[in-house]
């Protein structure tokens, strides 16, 4: 039995930011659909695992490739997705709908700066970043009214990046820790994360090639930000 995948369709976040600065983006970044599913004797457990390790080995192998001797991969991918969170938030035309993500007030903290202070406690792998921003782009195409504005980035990035650490990184630490580094209380940071599986449909894993279109996109803006 095969299960049928929609069309592709272009990224959400690449469009936005094509129309708005010309950046070229069109023929490298459409989301590219994973290969169709069929259905396998092999445990439920053992498959998600080996999707991981696939995911893993691709995103540590990308990242760490072609971003220029005597820089950290890491710099440069946290950066970009600093500056690409900015860009999207001075081009939001409204704040959106109420949802989960949506702040009271607008935070005090840029999300340059609020970028900046979770890459230097979370200590993730520089590939959870990418994950982090496609969790965000499906989530804004999954959830109607639902924008990357001044009043929901940082909630978005807070959750994402805490998903993709524990996803991608398998890592020891849990949601109190996470939450004390966003600076959000922990039960509202556990809703927000069942609230982000749920628009996500608990999809988790991404296709290499999928990967690989979002961390084109934020290479070239972090190429864009050392020029700078």
């Amino acid at each position: 039995v095969v299960l049928a995948r929609a069309a592709p369709q272009p990224l959400a976040m690449a469009q936005v930011i094509m129309e708005a600065d010309g950046m070229e983006f069109g023929r490298r970044c459409q989301l590219v659909s994973p290969p169709p599913l069929s259905c396998t004797m092999q445990p439920r457990g053992q498959m998600q695992a080996a999707r991981r390790e696939q995911t893993r080995a691709h995103a540590s192998e990308r990242c760490g490739a072609g971003l220029g001797a005597g820089r950290r991969p890491s710099g440069e991918i946290w950066e970009g997705c600093a500056r690409l969170l900015e860009q999207l938030v001075t081009m939001a035309e409204a704040d959106g709908h109420g949802s989960p993500f949506h702040s009271a007030t607008r935070p005090r903290e840029s999300i340059s700066c609020y970028t900046a202070r979770l890459h230097r406690y979370f200590g993730c792998s520089p590939e959870c970043y990418v994950v982090a921003l496609i969790y965000i782009d499906r989530a804004i195409k999954h959830q109607p009214g639902l924008v990357v504005s001044a009043l929901t980035c940082h909630r978005l990035l807070a959750c994402a990046l805490t998903l993709a650490a524990k996803f991608q990184d398998d890592t020891p630490h849990g949601t109190r820790f996470y939450a004390k580094v966003c600076g959000i209380p922990a039960m509202e940071l556990g809703t927000l994360e069942r609230a982000m599986l749920s628009t996500l449909g608990y999809r988790m894993n991404v296709h290499p090639e999928e990967f690989e279109s979002y961390r084109a996109i934020l290479s070239r803006v972090a190429s864009a930000c050392i020029r700078e």
